[in-house]
């Protein structure tokens, strides 16, 4: 009896599969993962309240009405009441900005513990449990602003200079973008808008908490369309969780400018003294000081950025790779964003007249290239479970071949080609460059061989030096 071919190369590839290393059970790997998942298990459990029962008949003193239970179902009033004390009367103090109820305090909290989780649970439904959003941010840059003013003052009375604090304190991005329009700002018409944007823009860099509200839906927008793969929530809801997210590293920068301003008041008052006349153990110690807050600062820094990866791993539900992953892809595209946006800028300036060549071949350039990293990663995403790993490995290999346009957009500019001839070169080499990369899933998925996938592999590697030495013979 013959054998079917395709049974024989089963068979050859069963004799060549090696035998799986069994993993060791005391690795720091693993222990470290099994730590991941126990702390991740406990930060589902959101806080419970306690359910009290109660059946007593009462009569509301608000609005009248009869009823049974705790609270009025017509007013809201409780059902109990006392005279006022001084508890009640801070409490209604504090009311005006909303800190004196219980969500407050346990909305703090889990921002800190299970901050992704939090949200999740807020636009679940669970509205009563936690603080507003858009109010905690509200207090969050006010608790800011006062942690700034006390350290700028304390760093004053010491003798020190409040500017080795600026980059902490000044948290506004409308005042770069004021002095951008400023300089790029043209006549006509164009010009009287972006006389009303530099309105806008000083507005905006006079209110921080505005500032950072118009910036985040910018932020969001990058966010959103990384994780949209992958995510149940529309931008709205996205936005809900950024202002969280801008929350948390408000109180996170309040306590970090607190420590740096006391170290560097300690380090101030330090210099100060002379230490000639002082004893040796005094020098010793602020010395020891010093060593310590520089560590802290570094530890403090690390658990900033571990923080602000747990936001989007407990929002998301993903794995920490593909969370670095997706977060990195926002970036870039962010980056690109804003790059179109000064270029397009400048482009309407009569200062740029002679190069608005240059500029325009660059914004064709980044929306080209982006247009093809989009499609390429969309493509290899269809057929990611119909290849193995080797080939969408050696397919993320070549993706970066689509990035490195930008070295050839240099060559091109440097060398002053025509503006028509100089783009259709860039869109040939882009559209190349992307068939390139995704060329091993098409190889591998006719093929059914692994090694194929190697094949565009020199083509790529010859293509790349070729564009590099062009570009350094200039």
């Amino acid at each position: 009896m013959k054998v079917p071919i395709k049974l024989k190369r089963i068979i050859k590839r069963l004799k060549r599969a090696k035998k799986v290393k069994p993993v060791k059970k005391g690795t720091w790997k693993r222990k470290l993962k099994a730590l991941d998942l126990r702390t991740d298990r406990r930060q589902q459990l959101r806080t419970r309240v306690a359910v009290v029962h109660d059946d007593t008949s009462r009569q509301c003193t608000n609005c009248g009405t009869q009823y049974t239970g705790r609270v009025c179902p017509q007013c809201g009033q409780p059902g109990t009441w006392s005279r006022y004390t001084w508890k009640q009367a801070i409490l209604n103090l504090l009311d005006i900005w909303g800190l004196g109820n219980r969500p407050m305090f346990r909305t703090l909290k889990e921002l800190f513990w299970r901050p992704g989780y939090m949200v999740r649970d807020y636009l679940g439904g669970h509205r009563q449990f936690y603080f507003p959003p858009f109010k905690l941010l509200a207090v969050t840059v006010v608790l800011f602003i006062s942690v700034s003013f006390l350290v700028v003052r304390l760093l004053r009375l010491v003798g020190g200079d409040a500017a080795d604090i600026s980059g902490l304190t000044d948290m506004t991005i409308s005042s770069n973008i004021v002095d951008l329009l400023e300089g790029v700002k043209p006549t006509g018409f164009l010009g009287a808008i972006i006389d009303d944007l530099l309105l806008f823009f000083n507005f905006l860099s006079r209110n921080l908490l505005y500032n950072w509200l118009f910036v985040a839906v910018f932020m969001v927008l990058c966010i959103w369309i990384a994780f949209r793969r992958v995510s149940k929530y529309n931008f709205v809801e996205t936005y809900i969780f950024f202002i969280f997210v801008l929350s948390q590293w408000t109180i996170y920068k309040s306590v970090e400018l607190l420590g740096t301003g006391l170290c560097c008041a300690v380090e101030t008052a330090s210099l100060s003294m002379n230490t000639a006349s002082q004893p040796g153990a005094l020098v010793f110690l602020v010395s020891v000081f010093s060593l310590i807050a520089s560590l802290v600062s570094t530890a403090f820094s690390l658990f900033g950025i571990y923080l602000f990866l747990v936001n989007f791993k407990q929002f998301y539900g993903l794995s920490w790779k593909s969370t670095v992953t997706r977060l990195g892809t926002s970036v870039l595209m962010g980056v690109s964003f804003i790059a179109i946006l000064i270029c397009f800028l400048a482009l309407f300036s009569p200062k740029s007249a002679e190069y608005r060549p240059n500029l325009t071949l660059l914004i064709v350039v980044i929306i080209v290239v982006h247009l093809a990293f989009i499609f390429a990663n969309g493509y290899m995403i269809k057929n990611e479970s119909h290849v193995n790993r080797i080939v969408i490995g050696v397919t993320k290999g070549l993706m970066l071949s689509v990035i490195s346009t930008f070295s050839l957009n240099l060559f091109l500019i440097k060398n002053n080609y025509i503006l028509l001839s100089a783009i259709a070169i860039e869109v040939t080499y882009c559209a190349l460059a992307t068939g390139l990369s995704i060329l091993p899933i098409i190889l591998y998925k006719k093929l059914r061989r692994t090694w194929v996938a190697f094949l565009p592999v020199p083509v790529v590697v010859a293509l790349l030096f070729w564009q590099y030495n062009l570009y350094f013979a200039q």
